[in-house]
């Protein structure tokens, strides 16, 4: 069983992953990275193969989610903490109104309204953020877009509540 300081810093992490995902990644403010992340944080985006620092992050969160869904909205489904880390599920929401790069072209704005789902892992040391792991499916943009059709038993078209298995 563990002791209620354990307990209180586990839901201390849990709300500053809450305040990452509301101020930074829905609201674009940059700067609050510097007040919730360690100087040597690392950003591991799952389209990358390079981790991004702080600085970095900030700047490509506004370069490329902000500019392409300025509307962005995010609602957390599941967050999950352990030890140093938080496992956060989240559902995001937004409106397709810039230009987006892919490996596979750049998609004209569309003007749709996508959803797409995402899983957050950070790492929380001394009350400050020192690494992030994100994976979500691209392909869930694309398709929404018309970027791309879906294929038989695509992960990306299966309904939340509705296809969840039962144990």
């Amino acid at each position: 069983m563990r002791s209620a300081d354990e307990r209180d810093r586990l839901e201390q992490n849990k709300a500053l992953i809450r305040r990452l995902v509301d101020e930074f990644l829905c609201k674009g403010d940059g700067g609050v990275l510097h007040e919730i992340c360690a100087p040597n944080y690392r950003f591991w985006p799952v389209v990358y193969t390079a981790p991004e620092d702080r600085d970095g992050h900030a700047s490509d969160n506004r370069a490329t989610l902000h500019t392409i869904f300025p509307d962005l909205t995010a609602t957390i489904e599941q967050q999950v903490a352990e030890g140093d880390w938080v496992a956060t599920h989240h559902t995001l929401h937004g409106t397709h109104l810039a230009p987006m790069s892919t490996p596979v072209g750049t998609f004209a704005p569309t003007g749709k309204h996508v959803t797409w789902r995402s899983m957050s892992f950070h790492r929380i040391r001394e009350g400050r953020i020192v690494e992030g792991w994100l994976s979500y499916n691209p392909t869930s943009i694309l398709r929404q877009i018309g970027g791309m059709k879906p294929w038989p038993g695509d992960p990306g078209e299966r309904t939340p509540g509705k296809d969840d298995i039962s144990v």
